[in-house]
């Protein structure tokens, strides 16, 4: 489907910008280089798309067990997926960085 949507954006002549994010489990095992980014990264490349990848604002790929737990707390939702308002906050503030910097 994203094939299909990329061609249909490209057909109008809208431009695609694809992100993605660590849920929980993720930062809790410091997947940093995740299935995710790798995939989503070399799809975006090859076809000259802009790609935000959040996982190094909530993974550092060494964190011990406290850091990871105190990350989880500060950016998500209790047993959820989803970020809470600051979770959120970093998310929105990256994504304006990088849509005000000038080579996008």
């Amino acid at each position: 489907y994203m094939n299909r949507l990329y061609e249909l954006l490209q057909a109008h002549a809208v431009r695609l910008t694809v992100a993605v994010y660590p849920w929980p489990s993720q930062v809790w095992h410091n997947d940093l280089q995740s299935i995710q980014v790798k995939y989503w990264s070399n799809w975006c490349a090859e076809r000259g798309v802009d790609f935000i990848n959040y996982f190094p604002d909530f993974v550092s790929g060494t964190a011990d067990a406290e850091t990871k737990l105190a990350t989880l707390e500060r950016y998500y939702l209790p047993y959820d997926m989803h970020f809470n308002e600051r979770g959120n906050r970093l998310v929105a503030q990256r994504f304006l960085e990088y849509y005000g910097n000038p080579a996008h």
